[in-house]
């Protein structure tokens, strides 16, 4: 019986037997599916707050808040029902090998994980500080469109459609901008840009000024999501992703729980505008700290290094960050 297998088909074949055989995993592949895939995730995360908001809004000023509390019962109760109808997933112990070493799991090695890759840890850590910032302001916004502006429910549904809306050109873009491309720099640029627009929403009085700058944050924040991503994905081996994608939903849920906390006593003693320069102001500085940070540990680096070997995997094609 004839094959059908090219050359390049069983070489790569032969390469994953080896690797069974020897007990090590094969070669970890930097491939543009990083990228690609969280910027997709990232706009069907945004698709619900695009159009979910201003449903919400709308049934707010027509029905009141009972219907919209019913309205968001019934789909909490549809969630599980419609998971019940999805395909279950590949059993994982069916392609388990017992030779293999197993890497330790948990919060804490995950976490290990992340902050033995410097590129990436930085990353990290900017995102658990932008975090934390997104969600005080986004404790104070309504209060900064009913109180600052006086508008309406609608309107304050209005501005999250446009912060989702921004989110998914932003994941979007950065997905096929980052398929072979570094990460940290634009990681930085994108937290930068957040940082700057809620210093500038903080500053001008202009509500078509407040739509325009929720897209251009909501576009940045989108964008670095799919950076971080990204990021973690090339620097974390294969065995040791679950781990540190666990450990960095825990760091992003602290941030969280730790920002509704002090955006609550924040509120309390500060207008919404003071609220939104106090929280630019804090990104911009986490921005300059990890840049300093970067610049000295370089400094104590030897100035001789070896050249390094030229690898031969497919990791090597993409750029370092």
């Amino acid at each position: 019986m004839s094959s059908d297998e090219g050359p390049p088909t069983r070489v790569r074949k032969n390469v994953q037997e080896r690797s069974r055989r020897s007990g090590q995993s094969p070669p970890r592949v930097g491939s543009p599916l990083w990228s690609r895939a969280g910027a997709r995730i990232a706009m069907a995360s945004s698709l619900g707050f695009l159009i979910g908001p201003a449903i919400g809004a709308m049934l707010m000023d027509a029905v009141g808040l009972q219907g919209v509390l019913l309205v968001d019962a019934v789909t909490y109760l549809a969630v599980p029902l419609v998971a019940l109808f999805l395909p279950a997933p590949p059993d994982p112990a069916a392609d388990d090998n017992s030779a293999r070493p197993r890497e330790k799991s948990g919060l804490i090695p995950g976490l290990r994980t992340l902050l033995q890759q410097a590129p990436a840890a930085r990353i990290v850590l900017i995102g658990a500080m932008l975090t934390f910032t997104l969600q005080v302001t986004n404790v104070v916004e309504v209060y900064l469109v009913r109180d600052g502006y006086g508008a309406t429910a609608t309107m304050f549904g209005l501005v999250t459609m446009a912060w989702a809306g921004g989110q998914i050109v932003g994941s979007g873009a950065a997905g096929r901008t980052l398929s072979e491309r570094p990460t940290a720099r634009l990681a930085v640029l994108m937290v930068l840009t957040v940082g700057a627009a809620l210093l500038a929403i903080a500053v001008f009085d202009s509500l078509p000024g407040l739509f325009a700058l929720t897209v251009v944050a909501g576009g940045a924040n989108g964008a670095f999501g799919v950076a971080r991503q990204t990021a973690i994905g090339r620097a974390v081996a294969p065995a040791g992703q679950g781990s540190a994608a666990a450990a960095h939903a825990a760091l992003l849920n602290t941030a969280t729980m730790v920002a509704f906390m002090s955006a609550g006593l924040v509120a309390a003693v500060a207008t919404p505008r003071t609220v939104y320069a106090i929280a630019g102001s804090i990104v911009l500085l986490a921005v300059a700290a990890v840049h300093l940070y970067r610049r000295a540990d370089r400094a104590e680096e030897p100035v001789a290094h070896a050249a390094p070997a030229r690898s031969t995997s497919p990791a090597a094609a993409l750029p370092t960050d």
